[in-house]
């Protein structure tokens, strides 16, 4: 990622005023000449250039000058656990600004800070009673607080998906491969890596469990099903409560899913060890759902 954010209190109001007052060529002279402070200062709270760009609702281009001198910003946390995409969810910064902040930091977008809200649960906070509303999935995935939503997940590193082939001709015939997106998928890989324990996640989670319930015996290009997804990646420590009471609801919604292996012949329980979960952080749930499991070999 670079070097780290090495000198608090640093970034002084001399620096911060131009990006105040919104004088866009000054700030861009100064990133310009003095990469280094970029990279180097923030101010007494923890916060980098890139956190005030936001605030202010810099242009793209000024965002995208920053993340050149410094694409470790998009990382750095404020004493409050802020990153800078949280600033710029909570001024609703456009779509450019915040592909270009998850584009620097992938995972960003479930990061929680320390009062346990990531840029997901915002945006979910903020929109959740408007998207109740929608009754089909079409009409779902055509809303833009939707589409920021899909849009974190699909930052969060989760390849699974359905890959299929289509031929076109072109002066010759090419291959284009087409991976199919599956909500639940990504979601519960989510689950998985997310860092807070906010209800709003709970909420956005079981919303999806709604909506997308007919993906739960669904395979992605992997072979894996919702809870094989979930189960191939350690949960954050911070999350181990509420990653087990999703396990347990997504079985309770498709009990099938418990008996649904892997393509290496693993059951849900012997993933869920291969991948170090405990007994009570999800195992317990496991064995409970199929006891006779402890006993399958791959």
């Amino acid at each position: 990622q670079g070097p780290p954010v090495t000198v608090p209190g640093g970034l002084t109001q001399a620096h911060l005023a131009p990006i105040a007052a919104r004088l866009w060529k000054s700030v861009l002279s100064w990133i310009a000449f003095h990469p280094d402070e970029v990279s180097s200062l923030v101010d007494t709270n923890g916060q980098t250039a890139l956190h005030h760009a936001c605030l202010f609702k810099a242009p793209a281009y000024i965002v995208q000058n920053l993340l050149y001198a410094a694409p470790e910003a998009a990382a750095v946390a404020n004493h409050d656990g802020e990153l800078p995409i949280h600033w710029a969810i909570r001024v609703s910064a456009p779509n450019e600004i915040i592909l270009l902040l998850l584009e620097a930091y992938p995972p960003s977008g479930i990061i929680a800070d320390h009062s346990g809200l990531s840029p997901l649960d915002l945006v979910w906070d903020r929109n959740f009673e408007q998207l109740e509303k929608i009754t089909s999935n079409h009409q779902l995935e055509q809303n833009r607080a939707w589409q920021r939503l899909m849009t974190f997940l699909q930052f969060n590193q989760y390849s699974g998906g359905i890959t299929t082939t289509t031929t076109t001709t072109h002066q010759q015939q090419h291959q284009q491969q087409h991976t199919k997106f599956r909500t639940l998928h990504a979601t519960m890989y989510a689950v998985a890596s997310s860092q807070g324990t906010c209800p709003a996640f709970i909420s956005f989670v079981r919303f999806v469990m709604r909506r997308y319930s007919e993906q739960a015996l669904q395979r992605d290009e992997h072979g894996d099903t919702p809870l094989l997804v979930a189960l191939s990646k350690k949960p954050h420590r911070s999350n181990h409560a509420y990653f087990t009471i999703m396990i347990q609801e997504l079985l309770t919604m498709c009990p099938r899913l418990i008996r649904l292996q892997n393509r290496r012949g693993r059951c849900p329980l012997v993933v869920a060890l291969a991948n170090g979960h405990s007994w009570e952080h999800g195992v317990r749930a496991l064995f409970q759902a199929e006891p006779r499991s402890i006993h399958e070999v791959d």
